[in-house]
């Protein structure tokens, strides 16, 4: 109820955009990220690198704003499980490095389709399965 059926062409937002998204709002993305892992006392950092290739992989798709929240689950995926295992660690810093190996993992598993459970399920059996 109250939604207009109309799809109106607007400004692409920038690079810059995406990242000021990602980080100034009350309840960024950013910010909800660094509070979960607060909760298991790590602190959570990005860098620089990091938000601006998140940013410009969410232009790359034409996803603009509202791909930020799904890329950002894929870079964020595996340090949510492997980081409160590990209670010695506090600190953890996002780098341009890990974003582009989650959004690389992601490309992999897309191409693959049909033949990802295979392939992982293989790859259990064998012991080398790598997250």
């Amino acid at each position: 109820v109250g939604r207009l059926p109309v799809v109106a062409p607007l400004t692409r937002l920038s690079r810059d955009d995406l990242v000021r998204i990602l980080v100034e709002p009350t309840s960024s993305l950013v910010k909800q990220y660094q509070e979960l892992m607060a909760m298991d006392g790590v602190n959570l950092t990005y860098s620089e690198e990091a938000l601006t290739s998140i940013a410009e992989a969410a232009i790359q798709e034409g996803s603009g704003a509202r791909g930020l929240r799904r890329i950002m689950e894929e870079v964020m995926l595996d340090l949510m499980f492997k980081l409160p295992s590990r209670p010695y660690l506090k600190n953890c810093v996002v780098t341009e490095e890990r974003v582009a190996a989650a959004l690389n993992q992601r490309k992999k598993h897309r191409s693959v389709r049909h033949g990802q459970v295979v392939l992982l399920i293989q790859d259990e059996e064998e012991g080398s399965l790598e997250s």
